[in-house]
């Protein structure tokens, strides 16, 4: 043993019987058969001569061991000194330097580190204990006992060390409470109070969702509802356990920021036949709009049904009333007026209670209240319900008045149960869809409709003259929907039909 406690184990080809005191029998430390057969373990007290030490052995392993406890060198002593575990205290020097003690020199930096450091650790000391014998095989222990830095170093590096730590812990907390909120307020419309809430406030705005959130809720775009020009739709389930519609928009071409000023003005917008966007998201080239979920779907799989998904009269007129408001809010009932430019029967949805609901913004337009005229740079719409001065300049400006031709295309399929325009026909005159229903008028047929009572005899007749006043050539002639709702709300008696070569003053079906 040398007076830092320590002892070899060595591993020797041969026995060796008396030839020193210092070789004390290790047998109890080989591990399996295949180290007897490769030599005999022994410990060696270090503080024999080098000629103690034979050549057939080798150097396996360094033990330490606390030489006061030791009060003999028989292999018994060893093993409960080693039982009882060995003891290691190790401190950072005040300075430490190359010498022929092995210390290299500290630079400032690591000498900082090693100070604070110690601040932490100084004093605490690390306890091995074992039922077996302490063997590090093939490694050095060296243990350099020097005394500690002064108390007021001590003092100075914890008080860091805890400033260190305080900030850290601080601004972890921060991180979080800042991550709860907007966890929190990303899913605000999961909480129905909350949600009753925002929905009375004139600044609400949409919550923006991240495209994994969007997959989420979809269960991964796994239940299709629809798909259209625009985008497909989706439907999706939130934690509060309300469905909505998920409609992701076509790969955009921009850079998403003229998205992002759409959804926050028709984010605002409330009123009973607009459908509630909830949220959006923006990711790169991925944009997708969050909707309140419809249980009827969209309007158009009435209009065309011949099955029992037809709806009676009434319940129609009340739908087309119910566009027609949802329509004058967009003009009218907000700081810009907004003009849809794509009213037809598909992006209208019906609730429960067939209630209607104007969707599909993709292609709105916004201005200011005092502008009445609007410029565009291409035409925007869908054929068959876009108006006429949206591809020819001369008839007028494009205005609000582009909304009104629209809805009234959309009253003669209402009226005709059939699409206006079909594509596996010419587009003569005669296939024209308002000339042939303007032509079933004039002659008294009731468009072929069967079974009218007279209560739905005159809805038909409103609609009627509603949608050619709505569909008149030059947008100077049509009314505003304010004008629409008063006729649809007035007695059919007090209509009267727009003369024919107003209604069609221009053959736009024979055109390009």
């Amino acid at each position: 043993m040398n007076d830092r406690g320590e002892i070899y184990v060595v591993n020797c080809k041969t026995k060796m019987i008396n030839s020193s005191a210092n070789y004390i029998d290790a047998s109890r430390c080989s591990t399996s058969p295949s180290d007897a057969a490769n030599g005999y373990f022994y410990f060696l007290h270090t503080e024999a001569a080098p000629s103690d030490f034979h050549p057939s052995c080798t150097f396996e392993a360094l033990v330490p061991i606390t030489p006061s406890d030791i009060t003999g060198v028989s292999t018994f002593d060893i093993y409960q000194r080693l039982l009882k575990g060995t003891q290691f205290k190790w401190y950072f020097p005040n300075d430490a330097k190359v010498g022929d003690d092995g210390w290299q020199q500290w630079n400032s930096v690591s000498h900082v580190v090693g100070s604070l450091f110690l601040g932490l650790m100084y004093g605490i000391s690390l306890y091995i204990r074992s039922n077996t014998a302490l063997i590090l095989r093939g490694t050095s222990i060296e243990g350099y006992f020097v005394d500690a830095p002064s108390r007021g170093v001590q003092i100075l590096c914890v008080t860091i060390t805890g400033i260190i730590l305080a900030r850290t812990l601080l601004g972890i907390s921060c991180l979080a409470v800042l991550i709860i909120r907007k966890l929190r307020r990303r899913h605000l419309s999961v909480d129905d109070l909350i949600e009753n809430f925002l929905q009375s406030q004139t600044n609400f705005m949409p919550i923006r969702y991240s495209y994994a959130e969007l997959k989420r809720i979809t269960g991964g775009f796994n239940d299709k509802l629809g798909q259209g020009g625009y985008g497909t739709v989706f439907k999706g389930k939130l934690r509060s356990g309300n469905l909505v519609a998920i409609k992701l928009l076509k790969e955009s071409k921009g850079n998403g920021q003229d998205f992002i000023n759409e959804v926050a003005t028709i984010g605002r917008i409330h009123h009973v036949n607009v459908v509630q966007l909830i949220g959006f998201c923006v990711e790169g080239k991925k944009q997708a709009l969050v909707y309140d979920f419809m249980t009827n779907g969209s309007l158009d799989k009435f209009i065309f049904s011949t099955g029992n998904n037809s709806l009676s009269w009434q319940k129609m007129f009340e739908i087309v009333v119910g566009v027609g408001r949802g329509i004058e809010y967009l003009h009218n009932g907000c700081a810009m007026k907004i003009l849809h430019f794509d009213i037809k029967p598909h992006i209208i949805l019906l609730d429960d209670n067939f209630n209607p609901k104007v969707s599909d913004f993709g292609l709105a337009k916004l201005y200011p209240v005092d502008d009445s005229i609007i410029s565009l740079t291409a035409a925007r719409g869908t054929f068959g319900y876009m108006s006429p001065e949206l591809f020819y300049k001369n008839i007028g400006n494009i205005s609000y008045k582009a909304d009104i031709y629209s809805f009234g295309m959309m009253l003669m399929e209402i009226v005709g149960r059939r699409k206006n325009l079909k594509d596996s026909v010419d587009h003569s005159s005669q296939n024209y869809f308002p000339t042939w229903i303007y032509d079933q008028f004039e002659l008294g047929e009731n468009l072929k409709l069967e079974d009218l009572s007279e209560n739905d005899t005159k809805i038909v007749r409103k609609m009627i003259i509603v949608a050619f006043w709505c569909i008149q050539t030059k947008p100077i002639y049509r009314p505003s929907m304010t004008k629409v709702l008063n006729m649809l709300e007035s007695e059919d008696e007090l209509l009267e039909i727009p003369p024919k070569s107003l209604v069609f003053s221009i053959d736009l079906s024979s055109s390009n």
